[in-house]
């Protein structure tokens, strides 16, 4: 029954795609013949209709090998094939803003072309997204992209005001900050780890942030046309969660000064900088589960990165599992995320 239910060619015509079907010969016994079970055409056997199985009819027509059109268009297809063996992000290539330089993105996240539009034209961009999405990778390729310094402070409760804006120092000598270097010179500045420094700390940046000039120890400074202010964070600023504990819920006029843009995973880029595809779509596969379940837990890129790592140096897919991803939870997490 299996060899009549493959497709078969008519010996008379060519015609592809047949399939037996059964009749009751002229001895009484069931026997076959080929039939089109679309259009109920016999073929190549008692019944035909002749205007069916005309000789040669169906047969598939061939291609010159020295048809030159269609060798060029073969060779053309395996570079296109080639190129996006190395490029499997299938993402814009590049990018131009206004009539600035092309700007690459083929080895970038996602929104990238969105963060680099954005920072380009000025705005102060609230860049959120969960541990391990790339935040600060992404200011800093944005800086290089447009050709500007990059300079960036984590905040936390302890920081304050001193370490953005400076200090003058017992000599009576000023103390520049990253802000105030960037501000003052120019460059893409970074408030990385946003939500977790004081709301009364930061906004001191509130006036800075809307405005073209910014009180300093040693007075007021206008802003370099150039400079540009990122702040990175786990959260929207509206406080902390059950994954990000230590995040703040921070004042609205401050947040009200940024555009808000999600960068979350991008699984495309994880894998072409992990370079294994095989431990990459296992930690996706992970962190999905995760995700269903409601798991409170991290399974950033940074375990595919240093899980392929650990493969790499000889270790067993059990011990970069536990090294780079279930070491840190729960029992319970660990068997429900494993799936036993």
């Amino acid at each position: 029954m299996a060899r009549r239910a493959t497709p078969k060619i008519c010996k008379t015509c060519g015609k592809d795609g047949l399939r037996w079907t059964s009749y009751v010969n002229r001895y009484g016994r069931k026997s076959y013949q080929l039939a089109d079970w679309h259009t109920g055409e016999l073929h190549n056997g008692p019944g035909a209709n002749p205007d069916h199985c005309i000789p040669g009819k169906y047969q598939a027509k061939t291609v010159k090998s020295d048809d030159s059109a269609l060798k060029a268009e073969i060779e053309r297809l395996k570079t296109e094939i080639e190129r996006l063996k190395t490029d499997p992000i299938g993402q814009v290539m590049a990018i131009t803003i206004d009539d600035g330089p092309e700007i690459s993105v083929s080895d970038k996240h996602y929104e990238f072309p969105t963060l680099a539009k954005l920072v380009s034209n000025g705005f102060n961009v609230w860049l959120t997204g969960p541990a391990g999405s790339g935040k600060t990778s992404a200011c800093r390729q944005i800086a290089e992209a447009l050709d500007l310094d990059f300079r960036f402070i984590s905040v936390c409760l302890q920081t304050d005001k001193c370490d953005i804006l400076g200090y003058k120092d017992l000599q009576g000598l000023m103390q520049v900050s990253e802000f105030r270097h960037c501000w003052q010179n120019g460059g893409v500045f970074l408030l990385d780890e946003a939500d977790k420094g004081s709301p009364n700390t930061l906004a001191v940046l509130q006036a800075a942030a809307d405005a073209d000039h910014c009180a300093f120890a040693d007075g007021i400074i206008d802003k370099h046309p150039n400079f540009r202010l990122v702040a990175s964070a786990n959260t929207y600023g509206n406080g902390a969660d059950q994954i990000y504990v230590g995040s703040i819920q921070l004042d609205g006029g401050f947040l009200d000064r940024f555009v808000v843009l999600p960068w979350d995973y991008d699984q495309n880029l994880e894998r072409q900088v992990a370079q294994d595809d095989a431990w990459t779509e296992k930690v996706q596969r992970y962190r999905k589960r995760a995700e269903d379940l409601g798991a409170q837990v991290v399974i950033s890129p940074r375990a595919s990165i240093r899980g392929a790592k650990l493969r790499r140096l000889g270790f067993s897919d059990d011990e970069v599992e536990n090294l780079a991803i279930f070491n840190s939870m729960s029992a319970s997490d660990r068997a429900s995320i494993r799936g036993f």
